[in-house]
């Protein structure tokens, strides 16, 4: 038990100090209001607003957000954990030729959003999975442009490899 508890202790501080260097890099660039970091029971948290990433009903990783994509990598090379990579949109159906729904519209998002951060070789596909959640898991009430705006969102979890121990 003391065991558990001190190596979760140490994985909280390795996430901590990745989280601490994309803080710098976020602040060092102006992105506070489009990039979020928390570290939870279940890993370190990275969302991205998705007007950081991709033009309103589009899948495609914007050019100036490769360099973000390409910051986050290297973050995420000294990581011995599994990564998830989500999609999230908000509750305005959407009904396009490529998109039939938000289904598909966040699915790609992740996958995308994916892609460009397995470009780094260093990274190992295999830690890696993408999700659409659609607009399913919201983090704010849709009744407002701002709810909805947050709700857009693509999420990147590096997720920790020990449980929080029971007290």
């Amino acid at each position: 038990e003391q065991e558990q508890a001190e190596r979760y202790r140490q994985e909280t501080e390795d996430l901590e100090k990745a989280k601490g260097q994309l803080d710098a890099y976020i602040l060092e660039h102006a992105l506070q209001d489009k990039l979020h970091t928390k570290v939870t029971e279940t890993g370190l948290l990275i969302t991205i607003m998705d007007n950081a990433l991709f033009d309103s009903g589009s899948a495609q990783v914007r050019p100036e957000a490769r360099e973000l994509a390409n910051e986050i990598s290297k973050l995420l090379v000294p990581q011995p954990r599994q990564i998830t990579v989500s999609g999230h949109t908000d509750n305005v159906p959407i009904h396009t030729a490529e998109f039939p729904s938000n289904w598909d519209l966040s699915s790609k998002r992740a996958l995308n959003f994916m892609k460009i951060l397995l470009q780094n070789p260093q990274l190992d596909p295999q830690k890696f999975s993408a999700t659409g959640y659609g607009e399913y898991h919201p983090i704010a009430p849709n009744d407002t442009a701002e709810g909805r705006a947050k709700n857009r969102r693509v999420e990147v979890a590096i997720l920790r490899n020990n449980p929080k121990p029971l007290q």
